[in-house]
């Protein structure tokens, strides 16, 4: 049984390492291409726009992309899956739908009142990318729950920016700044009508689908359960995001352009456990449902021994040569160099503590989870705003190590008390190990 688990995670590893590492590298290829092409000021410009996307994307989800996967992964019935694939479309399309009308609201009334911020020319593209990128990522979520791992990394990270990266190689003259946002959107909708059409699922079949299903929860009880997820997932997006907004208040386009180069590079030592959150969520979902904590703790430890050793490697080159790497996005991006050593200490412990926000999730533990989170996001804002009037990009950098190393010691002491192991890895072991 051992040996099945483990080849099996070793296979979809394999798949999900390459096409995450291939989603990566397009991504990095894309900042490279802004950032030569255009400039700092550029990237800084498509930086500031995804920090805003990603959790307003988020929230019109509504929690319910976590929720679909965890019950897709065990349904009655095909029948019951497709419901609640439909169930769960609807919802995201109402909010989502509703947020870009919020969007444009407040994109009209403060031109109306004159009112100036960094974000304004920013909103009437995220109004048309949200909805589209909720979508895409609600099928993604549908994909892994039912086992799809490989389509799944496909869409989520190649088809997505592959679009984006056409779309900036062939129209490149015919815009100006907002040309990077502009691609982001429009690739947005390409990869998101791409994904629906993989899934082959017609409206009608969908809705016979959804007659038939015996014991698909009403969508009030999805919700209920779905709340503390929504929050925990916007708390998380934060780690990723909010640095850069709150960054973009006190410092020029051109040094949040600097500070998210530095990020993306360090990202490349996160890209294997990403890879492995996007394997494992089905199977922890599984594991717990079926009450085999020995499974789910064997799946956990082998999951985490995979992101170490793939991770690992790519955190000591980086951290090897950080000026050199950084100069790929322009020569005046090495000022960076100290952004990425103080990044990388965040990510060497995240890395070592595998995909543990992801399993308290899965098991039942996700209003624990978001106390955590919302405890360590307060100090990634508050140290934000003390550090970053002060010490520019660097305090940024600061505030988020602070944060992410907080709310990894919060999730281990959870895990060691709740489940009943310790969940850092440990080269004596080889795997984390067990509560003594």
């Amino acid at each position: 049984m051992e040996f099945n688990v483990r080849r099996s995670l070793v296979i979809d590893a394999v798949f999900s390492f390459s096409l995450k590492l291939s989603g990566t590298a397009i991504l990095f290829a894309l900042t490279v291409y802004i950032s030569r092409r255009m400039g700092a000021d550029a990237l800084g410009y498509f930086s500031l726009f995804m920090s805003l996307l990603l959790p307003l994307s988020v929230l019109a989800r509504l929690g319910l992309d976590s929720n679909l996967l965890k019950l897709v992964s065990q349904p009655a019935n095909e029948s019951d899956g497709c419901a609640l694939y439909l169930q769960s479309l609807s919802a995201v399309c109402i909010a989502s739908i509703l947020l870009s009308t919020l969007l444009l609201i407040v994109d009209v009334v403060m031109e109306s009142l004159a009112v100036s911020f960094k974000v304004m020319p920013l909103l009437s593209w995220l109004a048309v990318a949200l909805p589209f990128h909720g979508l895409l990522l609600l099928n993604v979520f549908y994909m892994r729950g039912r086992h799809w791992v490989v389509q799944a990394a496909i869409f989520e990270n190649v088809v997505v920016y592959l679009f984006v990266l056409f779309g900036l190689l062939f129209s490149y003259e015919l815009m100006g700044q907002q040309l990077s946002v502009a691609a982001v959107a429009l690739g947005m909708v390409a990869a998101s009508l791409a994904s629906f059409f993989y899934l082959g699922l017609s409206w009608e079949r969908r809705g016979k689908a959804a007659l038939e299903a015996k014991s698909v929860p009403a969508l009030k009880t999805r919700f209920s359960e779905a709340l503390p997820m929504l929050g925990t997932s916007l708390a998380t997006m934060a780690f990723v995001t909010l640095d850069v907004f709150l960054l973009s208040f006190f410092v020029s386009y051109a040094e949040v352009g600097h500070y998210a180069a530095a990020a993306k590079l360090v990202a490349f030592t996160g890209f294997p456990l990403m890879a492995v959150i996007s394997m494992v969520g089905a199977r922890l979902s599984e594991a717990h449902a079926n009450g085999d904590q020995q499974q789910l703790k064997k799946i956990y430890m082998q999951s985490t021994a995979l992101a170490v050793w793939v991770g690992l490697p790519i955190l000591i080159v980086i951290a090897l040569f950080p000026v050199p790497l950084l100069e790929v996005f322009g020569k005046d991006f090495s000022e960076a160099k100290s952004v990425v050593y103080i990044l990388i200490l965040g990510q060497c412990v995240n890395l070592f503590m595998g995909p543990i926000g992801y399993m308290l999730w899965m098991t039942g533990h996700a209003s624990k989870l978001q106390k955590v989170t919302l405890l360590s996001l307060t100090l990634l804002i508050l140290f934000s705003l003390v550090l970053v009037p002060f010490l520019g990009m660097e305090g940024a950098a600061i505030a988020v190590t602070i944060a992410l190393i907080a709310k990894s010691a919060g999730c281990w002491w959870l895990v060691k008390n709740w489940l009943g192991f310790n969940p850092l890895y440990s080269f004596w072991k080889g795997t984390p190990y067990a509560s003594s």
